[in-house]
């Protein structure tokens, strides 16, 4: 989408203003806010990796759960464990996919007598949720978020039989919406912050925002009232 047709750089300074302080609190790189905020974004993509910091913040909430998707992960040793955490977590921090982190860890895990698939599962589930842990944070802080989408099948096929995805996502979508645009804004921080509802779940959420007009149009209309 490209905002830049929508409103002049000037107008848009509220609106970038709000997002960087977000991301200045998580103590980001000016250079790294720079570009995360320029005009044909909306919100931070993080295909290029995140920031250390954000990476901790929530690592202790992702990786005890992450131990737990492959009942093989936990014949591996404490040498082998401490190693798959630390290239786990370098890999984010440098944007690498869950299978090129894999390949790295695949050595170790054979020498142990694991086979690659117990890597990949271990390394996808948690560069996936220390994305998404991030991803939500943004979802619920940010003012021009008005919402979240959970998609079925985001990420692959659904599974039409899963009763699981069916209640959180719909058929083919649910959305939840804050107190301030008509919804419950308990529901979305619960839904955002929710794990993938099962393993080798293709569920995926997507924020629901307003466009830089709208946007720039009701905080003038809020600050008109203080």
């Amino acid at each position: 989408m490209d905002f830049a047709k929508k409103a002049k750089a000037a107008e848009y300074a509220p609106y970038l203003a709000s997002m960087q302080r977000l991301l200045s609190a998580r103590g980001l790189p000016a250079a790294t806010i720079s570009e995360m905020t320029n005009l044909q974004r909306l919100v931070p993509m993080f295909g290029g990796g995140l920031d250390q910091k954000i990476i901790d913040g929530v690592w202790n909430k992702v990786w005890p759960d992450a131990l737990t998707v492959d009942d093989r992960i936990r014949l591996l040793s404490q040498r082998a464990l401490k190693f798959s955490e630390a290239t786990i977590k370098q890999g984010i921090r440098e944007g690498k996919s869950a299978w090129n982190i894999m390949q790295e860890l695949r050595g170790h895990f054979e020498v142990e007598g694991l086979e690659r698939k117990a890597a990949f599962r271990l390394t996808a589930h948690t560069t996936n949720m220390v994305y998404h842990t991030a991803q939500a944070e943004i979802s619920i802080q940010a003012n021009f978020v008005m919402g979240i989408r959970i998609v079925r099948g985001m990420y692959g096929d659904a599974d039409p039989t899963c009763d699981i995805c069916d209640e959180h996502g719909g058929q083919d979508f649910k959305e939840y919406y804050k107190d301030d645009f008509g919804g419950r804004s308990y529901d979305l921080y619960v839904m955002a912050n929710a794990p993938a509802y099962h393993v080798n779940c293709n569920c995926g959420v997507e924020d629901i925002t307003e466009d830089a007009a709208t946007f720039i149009q009701r905080a003038r209309e809020e600050n008109g009232k203080r």
